[in-house]
């Protein structure tokens, strides 16, 4: 049949489109020009500024609200982990949903104009808990050694990346997506002692079958050669992280000595803002005009570097790791040049004149501060007990429970984060002070036995303190000895990076308690939230005697008042969760500080006449009776929390 000139002109129009978008996409390409030290994007020398923001750390809402500042900042590329404990909360259930929608986050990179970096682990320290990797590795295998050639940790590892890496090819470069950059491991080189070629190796090839041997990839240390010589292996693009006071040329000569194949790019990638923040230690900083110059010098000298952070976040709920058996702060702010909230530091400004002076930047207008939320006090109920709240979930067989002669990890017992109550009876024949030691134990305690209860703290706020895992307790035969623990986050670095939570002896003096029950504290799942938030807000009985205790509140938003983003102030409480609206906004404990407020975005609160439910979980020290209420502010509070007569 003869086609008329219109559907002749629409089909050749359309030919024409489809062989030019299959020609572009077959020449988007990225590489390396060793001869003239640069990147090649399409064939052109390419210099990028890239900063680092994790999609698990900002609300899903926000992230195209970030991605444009950060564009708007003048950098050209987004820098990120993929954490794999949250992908695989439990063995074989994956979660690619909500937060850790991965192609909606890459998506949202390409629909904001910037390229990315992706560093897929499996370790990706980050300050998470566990560095990423999951919780049940351990229960599943108990002598598994991670980043080793150990057959339970590669199976479990090329398991993993033959569900991920299908989900990134479509977003490499070459295949039209925004990924130019894919990390090898992750600092393995600061694993002192534990070197071994033929891991590196192993994690190259099994990037190389999944992604294609096209793809550049990079390894990256402090750079010391030692670092350089543990994680050594073929073919990769050696990267150097450095500090706002790092001398560069000395880090650059070191970089440039230590390339595997001569005369690549000078790639910084991780230009670090700032730092973490410990629980009881002095707030972490770095002079923002220290980061400014000294990222000016590294442009200078050609080299592609990466903010770590630019945008730091949150790590809401119990995703704040530990870090050298210090406990991390539920804030990561990080200093970054877009604060915890989402506005811009003063120095974000800055930032985007070095880089105008390198290369071209976005035109329009720049973000700036954003209105928050200020409410005055919150009236809290007169709490509900623990063991109420426990009774109440054991009673609708909702409450988790094991037995077992010994006590059981968290990882034995199944449980990722929160608390778990132990309890036995005592079996002793003589009445008297025994020294209860808790076995394995590496957070915090609470041992409670008749009237009596005390805190047992496997750690210390100063680092020559030595740390004791017993108490001088009284004990008597038949009455039941209870003890909360609180998981603060597993370790995330080093070879201390393995790292069960719980307790799994215990012994009074030298004789070993039997016959325990364990119980998960019902925080950590959501149905769980929100059937608690229904008991509280029914349940008429007396006020807490003691803690932990469960303290219940709510406010509606004024009329017209639009959700902003605020800050819970938890001054009046001790140590703790904050929960709004059935979320988890993360640990307090401002009489240690740094972290005194809690971040709450705005889209985490209901507008008028919706009711805002705040739940305190208070496990330390019941609050004054007139003092019980929390409030909302509009700025966040860095420091320690005085106490009258502390």
């Amino acid at each position: 049949m003869a086609l008329s000139p219109m559907r002749a002109c629409i089909l050749w129009l359309l030919l024409t489109s489809y062989k030019f978008i299959v020609q572009s996409e077959a020449q988007r390409t990225f590489s390396i020009d060793y001869e003239k030290h640069t990147f090649l994007k399409d064939g052109k020398p390419f210099q990028f500024v890239g900063g680092s923001m994790e999609y698990f750390r900002v609300p899903r809402r926000y992230w195209d609200d970030r991605l444009h500042k950060i564009r708007m900042g003048g950098l050209n590329v987004v820098n990120f982990y993929i954490d794999w404990s949250g992908h695989e909360p439990e063995p074989g259930e994956y979660n690619f949903r909500d937060n850790y929608d991965l192609s909606a986050y890459l998506e949202a990179i390409k629909k904001a104009g910037l390229l990315a970096v992706v560093k897929p682990g499996p370790f990706v320290c980050g300050e998470i808990d566990n560095a990423g990797f999951p919780y049940w590795l351990v229960g599943k295998h108990p002598h598994i050694q991670y980043r080793t050639m150990q057959k339970e940790y590669v199976h479990e590892v090329e398991k993993w990346f033959n569900v991920l890496f299908p989900r990134i090819m479509p977003y490499l470069y070459k295949n039209g997506g925004p990924i130019i950059l894919v990390q090898l491991e992750n600092e393995y080189g600061h694993l002192d002692g534990y070197c071994d070629r033929n891991y590196m190796e192993f994690m190259l090839s099994l990037q190389e079958r999944l992604l294609g041997k096209d793809v550049v990839m990079f390894r990256s240390d402090s750079p010391i050669k030692f670092r350089y010589d543990c994680d050594w292996v073929r073919d990769v693009l050696v990267g150097g992280n450095c500090y706002p006071k790092t001398n560069i040329t000395d880090a650059f000569s070191e970089i440039r000595l230590n390339m595997v194949v001569p005369g690549g790019p000078i790639l910084v990638p991780e230009y670090y803002t700032g730092w973490m923040d410990y629980w009881g230690y002095a707030h972490n900083k770095e002079n923002p005009q220290d980061v400014v110059r000294t990222f000016d010098e590294m442009m200078k000298l050609g080299a592609n570097v990466i903010f770590y952070m630019y945008h730091g976040g949150t790590s809401f709920g119990f995703k704040a790791g530990t870090s050298n058996t210090a406990p991390l702060v539920s804030s990561y702010d990080y200093g970054a040049p877009l604060a915890e909230d989402g506005d811009p530091r003063p120095y974000y400004y800055e930032i985007r004149r070095v880089i105008e002076k390198y290369m071209p930047v976005p035109q329009g207008t720049l973000p700036g501060q954003t209105r928050k939320l200020h409410l005055g006090a919150i009236r809290m109920n007169g709490g509900t007990p623990l063991n109420e709240v426990m009774e109440h979930f054991r009673e609708k067989g909702l409450l988790r429970q094991k037995r077992s002669k010994f006590p059981m990890t968290f990882e034995e017992f199944g449980l990722d984060f929160g608390f778990m109550i132990y309890k036995t009876k005592v079996r002793l024949q003589r009445a008297r002070m025994y020294n209860v030691t808790l076995h394995g134990l590496s957070d915090r305690a609470h041992l409670s036995v008749g009237r009596n209860r005390h805190v047992i703290q496997a750690f210390s706020f100063d680092p020559d303190e030595k740390t004791k895992l017993y108490e001088k307790v009284l004990l008597r035969e038949g009455e039941e000895l209870s003890i909360l623990v609180e998981n603060m986050g597993r370790e995330d670095f080093g070879p201390k990076n393995k790292d069960p939570k719980g307790i799994r002896r215990v012994t009074a003096d030298k004789s070993t308690m039997t016959d325990w029950v364990m119980e998960a504290v019902p925080v950590r799942r959501s149905s769980d939230v929100k059937e608690l938030m229904r008991f509280l807000e029914h349940r008429d009985g007396e006020p807490c005697k003691g803690p932990p205790c469960f303290y219940y509140g709510f406010f509606v938003l004024p009329k017209g008042q639009a959700p902003l983003n605020t800050f819970l102030d938890p001054s009046n409480y001790t140590k703790g969760v904050a929960f709004v609206n059935g979320i988890n906004l993360g640990r307090y404990w401002p009489v240690e500080g740094p972290q005194v407020t809690l971040y709450v975005p705005g889209i985490f609160l209901r507008s008028y006449p919706a009711k805002n439910v705040v739940v305190m979980m208070e496990i330390d020290e019941l609050p004054e009776e007139n003092r019980r209420e929390v409030s909302f502010v509009n700025r966040p509070i860095i420091g320690q929390v005085e106490r009258s007569g502390s």
